[in-house]
Formats: C-alpha cells, structure tokens, sequence
C-alpha cells in the first residue's frame, strides 16, 4: 500500500487531503512509471508551523543508496521490512545537484512492515523519519545500515 501511494502519484487536491495542515500542492517530474517510484520527483509546497510555505523537491531514490543491500534483502524475506520509500529533500524548486542528477539535501525514509494487527490503509506498520540538513557538495562516505 505505501509504495502503491507514491507510484500513485496524486494530484494537489489529493495531496491536501493527505495532510490539510502541511500540504499545499503538489505536481510530478523525472521518470513516471506505473512499476516503481524510484526515478520520480516529487515537487512540493509544503507548510512548516510557522514558517512561510517552502518548495521542495522530493527524488525518491533505490534502498540501496540509504541501506546495505544485503542487510535490506535479509530483512525484506524475514519480514522485518515489507516495503521502503527513500528519498533525497532539496530545497527549492531548482535544488542543488550532484554530477548524477541526485538532490542535495535532505532524507526522507519510509520504511513499512506488515502486521497481524494491520491499519486503516492496509496492514502494514510504517517507521517515518525525514532529515532536512543541509547536505555538503562533498559528500563524506555515508555509513550504509538497517536498523
């Protein structure tokens, strides 16, 4: 169902409806496709408290970059994750790009697990974490991990 959501890939109106308190619209750039969210930008205004609204960009980008590979395929056939939705946050609707395209920025992680107990929107548990740094040109070797 999460990963449904972002290939999904709503409108401004639906996206209000998502969170009428931050969300204020939305549109989709990069590569679209109906099998996967990797690839695809997601182009935000969003409203923080009380902060004027902010225009972001959100590139949604493989496990891989964000989780070993081999920690991330032990833990998708044990159950432990069920799905992930990772990506960078730039700034602005034009955000600083490394040489391959990718968003300098910020994180954004969804990671879900299935339950016996489900919810609402399906059965799956969801762990929710978004970094909004500034991210240096040089980037220094990440520590890959799943936790």
């Amino acid at each position: 169902m999460l990963e449904w959501w972002f290939r999904w890939r709503c409108d401004s109106q639906k996206y209000v409806w998502w969170h009428p308190v931050d969300h204020v619209s939305s549109f989709w750039q990069g590569t679209l496709s109906d099998e996967t969210h990797v690839g695809s930008e997601h182009v935000v205004v969003e409203k923080f408290t009380e902060v004027p609204d902010t225009d972001l960009i959100i590139q949604f980008r493989p496990p891989v970059e964000f989780f070993d590979q081999t920690n991330y395929d032990v833990a998708r056939k044990s159950g432990d994750v069920s799905c992930a939705v990772l990506g960078r946050v730039g700034f602005g609707h034009a955000p600083e790009r490394q040489a391959d395209g990718g968003i300098l920025g910020g994180r954004l992680l969804h990671v879900g697990r299935d339950t016996h107990w489900g919810w609402r929107c399906g059965a799956t548990s969801t762990w929710d974490r978004t970094w909004l740094p500034t991210e240096r040109r040089r980037m220094r070797s990440r520590r890959k991990c799943l936790t």
